[in-house]
């Protein structure tokens, strides 16, 4: 029988945590809050249910840990655009880009099927009221800075901020595939509605 030390058991107990959360993270994306169960999470990972509750106590304790992965994460990417060199655009393609990969697709459809569930507890709730108008208060000086630089048409910029992430909002929620078919030909069309 194989032994642990006591910090190899931590390392597997992180891990292992980690695992739960970014595959209950897709699950709650895809299939919404209401349906996912601890029995699909468990079946994702392919450990007993039983398991899971060595892990967690309940499946709003999960829902609240890969909501704050998610909103780290997507807080993350923020950081990396704000700290990229190049133009506006370059940054917006990069936003764009990355929004568009799995993991961070499931991480926003997770937001935002968070911020349509009426029955998340107070602290939840407040963590996703914050996070509801990240995403334009960060772009907001991308978006002007463009304008600015003769990027971006000049329009109101809040307004340019909301159209882009509602087409782009649309895209990860309806997990439209063609969107990374091509995908750069793909980002730069989308690109184009606000690029002067």
């Amino acid at each position: 029988m194989a032994r642990y030390s006591k910090k190899n058991s931590i390392e597997i107990h992180k891990k292992r945590t980690v695992e739960i959360v970014t595959s209950a993270l897709k699950i709650f994306a895809d299939n919404g809050i209401e349906k996912t169960t601890m029995s699909k999470i468990a079946e994702e990972i392919g450990i007993s249910k039983g398991l899971m509750y060595h892990y967690f106590t309940s499946k709003d304790e999960i829902l609240e840990a890969s909501l704050n992965w998610a909103i780290e994460d997507s807080q993350h990417l923020i950081h990396e655009v704000n700290n990229l060199s190049g133009t506006s655009i370059e940054k917006i393609f990069f936003f764009t880009k990355s929004s568009l990969s799995p993991q961070k697709q499931a991480a926003f459809r997770m937001i935002q099927r968070a911020l349509q569930f009426d029955k998340l507890d107070e602290n939840t709730k407040k963590s996703v009221a914050k996070f509801e108008s990240f995403y334009i208060e960060s772009l907001l000086p991308i978006f002007i800075e463009g304008q600015t630089n003769d990027e971006i048409i000049e329009r109101e910029p809040i307004k340019l901020v909301e159209f882009y992430l509602t087409v782009l909002s649309g895209l990860l929620m309806e997990e439209v595939h063609w969107a990374t078919e091509d995908e750069n030909w793909n980002i730069q069309l989308l690109i184009r509605m606000i690029e002067k």
